[in-house]
């Protein structure tokens, strides 16, 4: 989160002419690649572990897409993240493999977040740029 605050600091201080370091086309098939794989891989082994835990009665090939579908984002959204932290890439695959197995846990986590640093940051600047404008 530290990081995240960090960032936005950053691009205010730069204002709008802040360029975009590497854009989602820019990264080569292989890198998404490993990206899907290492999140599929997550999905997979949380869709065994509801399995054993008896969460799922029986197999479920629509249980097991929605898990891996569910894996494939979260991991893809924690690759962006890691990349725009600057994560160390060896720390970034474990991250995603992680989240892949979180799943849409993860996913709602990161809402929560997002919600709170709106509140935080956005919200309140608005409120003081209209009390500003009164």
């Amino acid at each position: 989160m530290q990081r995240l605050n960090r960032l936005v600091e950053l691009s205010e201080q730069q204002g709008t002419e802040r360029m975009i370091e590497k854009d989602p086309t820019a990264y080569p098939l292989i890198t998404y690649s490993w990206v899907f794989l290492l999140s599929i891989m997550g999905g997979v082994v949380s869709y065994i572990r509801k399995r054993r835990m008896g969460k799922i009665a029986r197999f479920s090939i629509t249980e097991l897409v929605g898990e891996i579908v569910t894996a494939a984002f979260a991991g893809l959204i924690t690759f962006f993240l890691c990349e725009a932290a600057k994560i160390p890439p060896m720390l970034a695959a474990a991250m995603i493999a992680v989240s892949g197995h979180m799943g849409s846990r993860l996913i709602f986590m990161l809402e929560e977040g997002l919600q709170k640093w709106y509140e935080k940051y956005v919200f309140k600047k608005q409120l003081s740029k209209t009390k500003n404008e009164d």
